[in-house]
């Protein structure tokens, strides 16, 4: 009578699919971790705006907290990016929209603010005091 010998092959089916169970998990893994910082938005972006500013139509009043203000127009100072690159600054008031290339900046600091003219067209804005009559 012949005897049938164990030659190992369920043992590889096995450690193959473990090892491919393993991997399949750790590129999960890996994939949730940078997703969470793919979708991450601290700041709305200026995506989706349509409140465009025509230039020319400065000095535009601006009433917040800690007085009132003027934006004056920087001339030639123009700045063309994608509209998810540019973070809204916020502010108490909803017009006009400022905007900013940072996402963070100091405490007690003015980021360079911009005013959107067009999809990912800004004009740069200086904030001044207003003048008291």
């Amino acid at each position: 009578m012949a005897q049938n010998t164990a030659r190992g092959t369920p043992a590889r089916v096995l450690l193959l699919f473990a090892l491919l169970t393993g991997g399949v998990v750790v590129a999960a893994w890996r994939d949730s971790l940078r997703r969470t910082e793919l979708e991450r938005v601290t700041w709305p972006t200026a995506v989706g705006d349509t409140a465009f500013h025509q230039p020319g139509d400065l000095p535009l009043p601006l009433a917040i907290p800690g007085g009132d203000f003027s934006l004056v127009e920087v001339p030639g100072e123009n700045l063309q990016r994608r509209d998810d690159a540019i973070f809204r600054v916020p502010l108490a008031v909803s017009e006009p929209r400022l905007y900013t290339i940072s996402e963070s900046w100091p405490a007690g600091e003015v980021p360079p603010l911009y005013l959107k003219t067009a999809l990912g067209e800004y004009v740069k804005v200086s904030l001044r005091r207003a003048e008291q009559p």
